[in-house]
């Protein structure tokens, strides 16, 4: 890792926390299921793992990335600020909670990413044709689904069932590594942290297709 990208994830990670000491709670309930702000080292490996998966665009490819549900824009944040020189990724943040999207826009702000052109955030629901229109994408464009699994995830599986394109993928970003989705089958299965004793729990990204 080159000093500079490490600087760049050490400014991410007091970023997120200093995000969740201003919400005052990890935890918050949006109307449209549980928010968990995802621990700093765990986003910060995810995408490290997309990006070596090749999931992120770069050498001639092309990525749609969508944050469904982004919280307070940590992931984001983060796909903005490591990866968001690709001329091929665009990421989208799209979230219910008006606290939270507000949380998410002084993030980017803060990272002075609010302005980039190939960052997009709009509030509402992602499954209402109304929310598409601000980000001026379709869920058929996507390439790439990230999302914390919050109980009830049959309106994000209807949306890549009925919406996306056959080669979507679904990442799952949680403590459990058996987490599944009706109606998609399970691809691959990841630990970010096998056997390291700093985190409370271990945590997998899960990738689901259809």
């Amino acid at each position: 890792m080159s000093g500079r990208s490490a600087a760049r994830r050490d400014e991410l990670t007091a970023l997120f926390e200093a995000s969740e000491r201003r919400l005052g709670t990890p935890l918050r309930l949006t109307g449209r299921g549980l928010w968990h702000a995802s621990p700093p080292e765990v986003v910060l490996e995810a995408c490290r793992i997309l990006d070596r998966r090749g999931l992120l665009g770069g050498d001639g490819r092309s990525a749609r990335v969508l944050d469904a549900g982004m919280g307070d824009g940590r992931v984001l944040a983060a796909l903005g600020a490591l990866y968001g020189e690709r001329a091929g990724l665009t990421s989208v943040g799209i979230e219910w909670d008006e606290t939270l999207f507000q949380a998410a826009l002084e993030n980017l702000e803060r990272l002075a990413l609010a302005d980039h052109a190939r960052l997009r955030v709009a509030r509402g629901d992602y499954t209402e044709d109304s929310t598409w229109a601000a980000v001026g994408l379709s869920p058929g464009e996507l390439s790439l689904i990230l999302k914390y699994p919050d109980g009830d995830e049959t309106p994000l599986e209807r949306l890549v069932i009925e919406r996306c394109g056959p080669g979507v993928l679904l990442c799952l970003l949680s403590p459990d590594p058996e987490a599944e989705m009706d109606g998609l089958r399970r691809v691959w299965v990841e630990t970010l942290f096998p056997d390291d004793p700093r985190l409370h729990l271990p945590w997998f990204v899960s990738a689901h297709a259809r």
